[in-house]
């Protein structure tokens, strides 16, 4: 690797490690990513065999040191079981490899969900809010956070929320299904386009690149969290469907609404500022 060449490790390089690492990739940055299947990564990005249950230092793990981590990791199917294992523990994995090669990367980005939030009366949050998780996904995102937290890699967590595009598609589906909810009170939730999310990540990297100070914590979202019934029924409209389900559905629906002001400072925007931009895209 040329010495001045930048390099980024993308740890659980699925769809949104992916479409990241090619954006860095064209920008002329040596980009590693690491998960159990690399004949899925395109030729931009050097894979590397990781299985994240296990201690063991992965064969062909980078020995130079790595400018940046990048930590997005994500349940395939059958996995939901093993939430603690594969963020917890897997990051646990990742800092000991760190470790044993010496290696101290500028910045670990760790990509977390705005689940540590357990507010569900329509209020406003920030990355100041009080994080006090009611379930088990919240719960081990924010432990997942304190042990990057508790580590000694200067580090930045980005919690997303509602990631959706092409092949996530659960909110059309559940459209499709006659799938509603009384109209009051207003259920907020909030949503993040993938390209949105790996450009704030990017961003991010970018941004401390150029010599400017991160935070340690950034939410990503859509300009416009909106009510599950009025984007429901939005999507149901573009699709001509008039028959709703017997009953309301039974599902449990939080209501907050999250703010994307503190990653808007690094220049960061979001080129679908609500679910209509993205939808609309998605519906053709």
């Amino acid at each position: 690797m040329n010495n001045k060449q930048l390099s980024l490790l993308i740890i659980g390089c699925g769809d949104l490690g992916t479409r990241l690492g090619i954006k860095m990739a064209n920008k002329g940055w040596q980009v590693y990513g690491a998960r159990r299947d690399i004949s899925q990564l395109p030729k931009e990005i050097v894979g590397i065999n990781l299985n994240l249950y296990q201690q063991n230092l992965p064969i062909n793990w980078p020995q130079h040191n790595l400018d940046y981590i990048v930590y997005c990791v994500a349940p395939s199917k059958g996995e939901h079981d093993r939430y603690y294992d594969l963020y917890y523990k897997g990051l646990e994995n990742t800092l000991h490899w760190l470790q044993l090669c010496q290696q101290m990367p500028k910045r670990l980005f760790v990509v977390s969900s705005t689940a540590v939030y357990a507010q569900n009366d329509g209020q406003w949050l920030d990355e100041n809010s009080p994080t006090t998780p009611n379930n088990t996904q919240g719960k081990t995102m924010l432990a997942m956070e304190q042990l990057a937290l508790h580590s000694k890699l200067n580090y930045t967590c980005v919690r997303l929320s509602g990631i959706y595009g092409p092949n996530r598609t659960y909110l059309i589906n559940q459209a499709k299904q006659g799938v509603h909810y009384p109209n009051q009170p207003p259920l907020y939730a909030n949503r993040i386009h993938i390209d949105d999310a790996a450009n704030l990540i990017q961003q991010l990297i970018e941004y401390q690149q150029m010599g400017n100070t991160l935070n340690n914590c950034y939410i990503g979202v859509d300009d416009n969290p909106a009510p599950i019934q009025e984007t429901l029924a939005w999507i149901r409209s573009k699709l001509n469907i008039t028959a709703l389900a017997d009953e309301y559905s039974e599902r449990r629906v939080g209501s907050k609404r999250l703010s994307n002001k503190l990653a808007k400072t690094t220049g960061w925007k979001p080129n679908y500022a609500s679910y209509q931009e993205g939808y609309d895209e998605l519906l053709g």
